[in-house]
């Protein structure tokens, strides 16, 4: 299996086309991130092991909603299973109400000022024009007016 760089992801005459799709969820996203991991993991060893392997080298698209999206632009920016994990954490201690286990599990309430600072504080002044992504990334929202993509 050979590593695809940016262009190749976007090169249209490169099939098949691999996606990873993520969904939503508040604090469940890590969930997500432990099946993430070990998908990591077994595409990592039929790479050859290299330790630089990331999710971003395989996949020609990410993509996700909510906290899925928040997932998907680390890993389109090349960051490894392990470091969104680690700021995943960071992000649910700093924004999520406490009591991860309680009834907020099923309704995530958030602060969204804090949600922004501590987003900035992990991509930066990083936009959708940002050269250092690494593959492609699409963020699915919605308009609160209409509930329409």
């Amino acid at each position: 299996m050979t590593a695809r760089n940016f262009q190749d992801h976007l090169n249209p005459k490169l099939t098949p086309k691999r996606i990873l799709a993520l969904d939503g969820g508040g604090l469940r996203g890590v969930l997500t991130v432990a099946f993430l991991k070990r998908i990591e993991d077994i595409l990592r060893q039929r790479a050859g092991g290299d330790p630089r392997f990331r999710l971003s080298d395989y996949y020609d698209l990410i993509g996700g909603t909510s906290t899925g999206s928040i997932i998907a632009a680390g890993l389109s920016l090349g960051m490894s299973v392990d470091e969104i994990r680690d700021h995943y954490f960071e992000l649910g201690n700093k924004v999520f109400k406490p009591g991860f286990f309680s009834l907020s599990i099923l309704s995530q309430q958030y602060n969204t000022e804090k949600i922004a600072t501590a987003l900035k504080t992990v991509f930066n002044k990083r936009t959708l024009e940002s050269n250092d992504f690494k593959t492609g990334l699409l963020i699915m929202a919605k308009r609160l007016n209409t509930e329409s993509p």
